[in-house]
């Protein structure tokens, strides 16, 4: 008889786990009631074509996930590269979540946040659970590529921009960027208050650094596969706006 399998660490899940990047996205509905809700998900996924599905993967304990279960449909907004400070916003237990947030109705109803990547306008299809989360599938019924760009990424705790995506889009674009940026940056804002001071101390030999290659002609090259995710002091919406 096989022995049975040991018990899985939580932390060590959540460090492994988190080596995978994934998109940042808010799911929004609005109530019969008229009020707004909205959620911050990182578990959106695409799950079939024929019929069009796609899911995500609220916790049991989340307060919005009933809001949004209750109005029986929902808008996936894909947020872009400089809208940390709506994810923020929108993730924190504020009331009037959407008080500051520019919005306009979707063809079912939902919020489409301003200056997201795309939308996909769904009604509920159905609901399971899975251990502490739950599997909510959506039927698509309308879905856009609204203002395109870079999306937000979260990778090992914090909100990221992948440069290998940066360098791409400046090539669509015909657009090198400012000399001296080097071709490997990543933005990673990480909430701990040692990489924060960590970051403060680098800073200085990173300005040295671009200093230094700022002189050098900017080549229009694909990334190595094994370009990796790094830590740096500027934020991604400064990124995200070489690439516009």
């Amino acid at each position: 008889m096989a022995d049975p399998p040991a018990a899985i660490d939580f932390k060590q899940f959540r460090q492994v786990l988190g080596q995978y990047p994934t998109g940042v996205c808010v799911v929004t509905s609005t109530g019969a009631d008229g009020n707004l809700a909205g959620m911050v998900v990182g578990s959106f996924t695409s799950v079939s074509l024929d019929l069009p599905l796609v899911g995500f993967f609220p916790d049991r304990n989340s307060s919005s996930w009933p809001k949004v279960a209750s109005s029986k449909r929902f808008c996936v907004n894909i947020l872009s590269a400089d809208q940390e400070d709506v994810c923020r916003k929108l993730s924190s237990k504020d009331p009037d979540k959407f008080a500051s947030i520019a919005h306009q109705p979707s063809p079912l109803g939902s919020p489409i946040i301003d200056g997201v990547v795309a939308w996909i306008d769904c009604d509920l299809h159905s609901v399971s659970e899975a251990g502490d989360h739950f599997i909510v599938l959506g039927a698509v019924r309308q879905l856009e590529i609204a203002e395109g760009g870079l999306p937000l990424l979260f990778f090992q705790g914090g909100y990221a921009i992948h440069a290998g995506l940066l360098h791409q889009a400046r090539i669509l674009n015909q657009k090198s960027g400012p000399k001296g940026i080097p071709n490997r940056l990543i933005t990673v804002e990480n909430r701990s208050r040692s990489d924060r001071r960590r970051r403060l101390r680098r800073g200085q030999t990173d300005r040295a650094c671009a200093d230094r290659t700022a002189s050098r002609p900017a080549r229009s090259r694909r990334l190595s596969p094994s370009a990796e995710m790094d830590v740096r002091t500027t934020r991604a919406a400064d990124y995200a706006a070489l690439a516009a």
